[in-house]
């Protein structure tokens, strides 16, 4: 699950956080909403979890008016009463701890009842002590790899490549017969998932121990009685911006050769003469954008019946690209290294291309734009007829807008941007 919870959230801010999270219907939407809420629950203990949920229903004339105006079904909010009356009382949820060394030292000191609880109050030090914003961090969170799906307890991405950095694995461990099986358990475990899941480091993290898979070796650290200045070492091992990445045996570029490539890239659209040489740059240029984008697969000049598309980029399950998988799996992106702006017959034939194929979201890279940018005609009105008609979104980039950008790193909240542009008439 991707949604952190937050204590201080109330039931209606839970239920609006599973909505934005999970926003489909039965079959997926609906089970993990379901979670979150049980998860919030959770954390905030029976007795709280109980009054809200009564308190929100008891707004309502009656339970089919509370159905409709929370998206939830009647059978839906009586197992949830039925969950929340389950739950734990109240416990506290938070670490007295001011330094690193102290958490580690509080964790190994605490007694947790549950494993969940354990989770869940690591959680936000982790952020903290990392230095990582809380976007990068995935809570069971699904990943496949080719015919094999996995589910990591914790799973950081890199803020700069979108590409998953740190394995964690959390294991409440009581007893000494315990702890040597569920040790062993969660080291194997760590080792299967680097088989499929390129990382720097997997992380074993007990009540008692925490174990780092750094190049096949494994190093351990004793939380009970750790130093200052061991926990320290063992924070510095944890963060991983200075360390390289390494995916079948080859080593990657690191994000600044990559921003270099593009740079590269780039230029040669503008020096492209022939029309093959231009279509051939930017055809390369916006295969490499999204090659470096973690979870999206890339097809080049594809030929169907009816015509070519410059790409189809797939976003796969394991994509950190929500916004992207909310328009759809698939993706078309044109090309176009023209010396004037691209009109609306254009927009109006990539348009088609994506009508054909039932493709939501659709990526125009055009070296000079669109026509009627300005005043919102033509080219321009076209996008905005075709999403207020049709629901399709075309994102335009020019190469002015890409020289622009920093890098890799801010691509993705970039094409969001656009998104949210074309959805909310920005």
């Amino acid at each position: 699950m991707k949604v952190i919870i937050d204590p201080k959230w109330t039931f209606l801010e839970a239920l609006k956080e599973a909505w934005d999270h999970y926003p489909g219907g039965k079959m997926f939407g609906t089970p993990n909403r379901r979670r979150v809420l049980e998860k919030w629950a959770n954390v905030v203990g029976q007795e709280r979890a109980l009054k809200e949920l009564n308190y929100v229903l008891n707004a309502y004339d009656n339970l089919d008016a509370a159905s409709e105006a929370l998206g939830l079904s009647k059978y839906l909010i009586r197992e949830l009463k039925k969950s929340f009356s389950k739950m734990p009382q109240e416990k506290e949820l938070s670490l007295k701890s001011s330094t690193f060394g102290e958490f580690l030292r509080e964790i190994a000191s605490r007694d947790f009842k549950r494993g969940i609880e354990f989770q869940l109050i690591i959680v936000s030090p982790l952020i903290k002590y990392l230095g990582l914003s809380p976007g990068q961090l995935r809570l069971d969170y699904l990943v496949k790899s080719g015919s094999h799906f996995f589910r990591p307890d914790i799973l950081i991405f890199d803020s700069t490549e979108q590409k998953p950095s740190i394995l964690f694995e959390i294991k409440l461990i009581k007893g000494f017969k315990a702890s040597k099986t569920m040790i062993s358990g969660g080291r194997r475990q760590l080792e299967e998932f680097e088989k499929y899941i390129p990382v720097n480091k997997s992380v074993l993290f007990t009540n008692s121990q925490i174990h780092i898979l750094e190049n096949r070796s494994w190093v351990q650290f004793d939380l009970k009685d750790i130093s200052d200045s061991d926990a320290l070492k063992l924070l510095s091992r944890l963060k991983t911006k200075e360390l390289p990445r390494v995916e079948s045996g080859v080593m990657n570029s690191n994000s600044g050769g990559k921003v270099d490539e593009l740079h590269s890239l780039l230029s040669k659209t503008r020096i492209a003469e022939t029309n093959s040489e231009k279509k051939e740059s930017m055809e390369r240029l916006a295969e490499r954008i999204f090659e470096y984008q973690y979870g999206i697969e890339v097809r080049r000049n594809i030929r169907t019946k009816s015509s070519e598309i410059d790409l189809i980029c797939e976003c796969l399950d394991d994509s950190p690209h929500y916004f992207i998988r909310d328009l759809g799996r698939y993706f078309f992106v044109e090309c176009k290294n023209w010396a004037t702006p691209v009109g609306a017959k254009e927009i109006r034939d990539f348009k088609g291309k994506m009508e054909s194929a039932k493709v939501k979201l659709g990526i125009y890279f055009s070296k000079n734009g669109i026509t009627g940018e300005k005043n919102g005609t033509d080219a321009k009105n076209e996008i905005e007829k075709s999403f207020s008609m049709s629901g399709f979104f075309i994102l335009v980039i020019s190469n002015n807008e890409l020289e622009q950008l920093d890098g890799l790193r801010s691509f993705p909240s970039f094409l969001k941007g656009k998104i949210e542009g074309i959805r909310f008439n920005l």
